[in-house]
């Protein structure tokens, strides 16, 4: 079974039961990956004054670290507590919380983590090997989301579908401009910036062959 394992910049067990109830969140669209995990009906709303929230039970105001995507989560017998600095953050709050219901002998704990490296990135080849359908696309930016991942490039050499010269990418399953716009708003709404990545000059010979 694939794990995804971290460790917090700061972790503190508490005294207390472990506590279960109804989560209510206090921010903007939330992916619909975390939505199927946490089971839950979100109340959606973006509170300016304090960041993004979500919490079950009692809420309590945190200190959240002061570096970009930064986030404290606190879970208590008195209820859990995410607050983040930015949206990306969030995520990656709600991440931890979800992994730590995944742990049934997890019990209270206070947790500041945030990222040591500002671009975390991966860059998926594809021309040289498979053109991947837009479902798997998605589903790898679940994953990279989830592990905190926040840029992806697309290594493009011919698979892209050129309007004014078709013949370049003629049977090789190209990507067209609206699937480029579909990954990039899906990319986005999962805190990952997509970046481009379009070869030229040494990385033309598909185009160099066509007359």
């Amino acid at each position: 079974m694939n794990q995804i394992i971290y460790k917090a910049k700061k972790y503190i067990e508490l005294e207390g039961k472990r506590f279960s109830g109804d989560v209510i969140i206090l921010s903007c669209k939330v992916p619909e990956s975390y939505e199927e995990l946490l089971k839950k009906k979100y109340r959606l709303e973006y509170v300016s004054s304090h960041g993004f929230f979500a919490y079950s039970g009692e809420k309590e105001l945190l200190d959240i670290p002061s570096i970009n995507e930064g986030f404290s989560l606190k879970k208590s017998g008195q209820g859990i507590n995410l607050q983040a600095r930015d949206y990306n953050g969030y995520l990656y709050g709600l991440g931890a919380w979800i992994l730590s219901d995944m742990d049934d002998s997890s019990q209270s704990f206070s947790i500041e983590d945030y990222p040591t490296m500002q671009k975390r990135g991966l860059m998926l080849d594809v021309s040289r090997g498979k053109v991947y359908k837009l479902d798997t696309v998605f589903r790898i930016i679940d994953i990279l989301s989830f592990a905190r991942y926040n840029v992806l490039q697309l290594y493009i050499e011919h698979t892209f579908d050129f309007k004014s010269h078709p013949e370049i990418s003629m049977g090789s399953g190209a990507y067209r401009e609206e699937d480029i716009l579909k990954i990039k708003e899906y990319a986005a709404s999962h805190g990952i910036t997509l970046q481009a990545n379009l070869q030229s000059f040494g990385h033309c010979r598909r185009i160099l062959k066509q007359k």
